[in-house]
């Protein structure tokens, strides 16, 4: 209860100080308080990068805060610093124009950046550039990409083998696609079942319904 998150406040958790503001700024079980809300947000935002993701994306949306879109661009910037989980969902606000100005160039280099660091984000903006969400459809450059994660990342390996087998973004190589995807489903029981389907459907591979 509140009592319990005002202790470890007082003890210096700073999770609970964040908690606690944001039951504040919704009125979640709470009386709503804004001021008091974003004192203790604001606490917990200038230690801990995730806080500052919450109190910036409440200024940038206005969700029981005032909307302070530069303030909130600010804070968005700082913890996305060194997280590129962050700075991938801060290059989705420039890229669909949410709550920031629509700026393709920005957010096209914050993707680059986050995926130059982590697989899920290279993964994510392999996608884009697919499919061209939010980007411009380069498919060479998504393609390359995919295949550098699908190396060690296995839900891209089974994203790769059926992107080949649909022609999805990419030039439809079925013998390929098919070759990935048992190699996939070999370790994995969602590919495993991907797999079963595709053979009792006949979906991209010759219908196979015992072997499915």
């Amino acid at each position: 209860g509140e009592n319990w998150l005002r202790r470890a406040i007082a003890l210096g958790d700073k999770q609970a100080s964040e908690e606690l503001g944001e039951r504040y700024l919704d009125g979640n079980v709470l009386p709503r308080n804004p001021e008091l809300g974003e004192r203790l947000l604001r606490e917990a935002a200038a230690i801990n990068p995730f806080a500052r993701y919450e109190l910036a994306t409440r200024m940038l949306d206005g969700k029981g805060l005032k909307r302070n879109p530069e303030e909130g661009e600010h804070l968005f910037r700082s913890a996305a610093n060194d997280t590129p989980f962050l700075k991938a969902m801060l290059a989705t606000r420039f890229l669909e124009g949410d709550g920031l100005p629509q700026n393709p160039n920005e957010g096209e280099r914050l993707f680059r950046e986050a995926a130059n660091i982590d697989p899920m984000e290279k993964l994510q903006f392999a996608r884009r550039l697919l499919d061209g969400n939010g980007l411009e459809q380069r498919p060479e450059e998504g393609e390359r990409l995919l295949r550098e994660t699908a190396v060690e990342n296995p839900y891209a390996k089974q994203e790769l083998a059926e992107r080949l087998l649909d022609g999805k973004g990419l030039e439809q190589r079925p013998e390929e696609g098919e070759r990935l995807l048992r190699e996939t489903a070999l370790e994995h029981p969602y590919a495993k079942k991907k797999l079963a389907e595709r053979l009792l459907d006949g979906k991209g591979l010759d219908r196979r319904p015992e072997e499915g």
